[in-house]
């Protein structure tokens, strides 16, 4: 599993309670601008209210996810 925090300080918490489980990565970056290494076959994500209030353009989350063979 990886987790995308933009937050360092939430990241170092995550990671302290995540210890103990390999398959748990924690990458420190906005989700916008993330590029991950490899296709992911599922994508979860849980937004909280922008706390600037920007609008935020809608991520493609097609870009994260591996092609379907079926």
């Amino acid at each position: 599993m990886t987790c995308v925090e933009p937050d360092a300080r939430m990241a170092r918490v995550l990671r302290r309670h995540c210890t103990g489980m390999p398959h748990v990565a924690v990458e420190v970056a906005d989700f916008e601008t993330w590029r991950p290494d490899r296709p992911y076959g599922l994508l979860y994500s849980i937004r909280a209210p922008d706390r600037r209030g920007a609008a935020r353009r809608p991520v493609t989350s097609s870009l994260f996810l591996a092609r379907s063979r079926a």
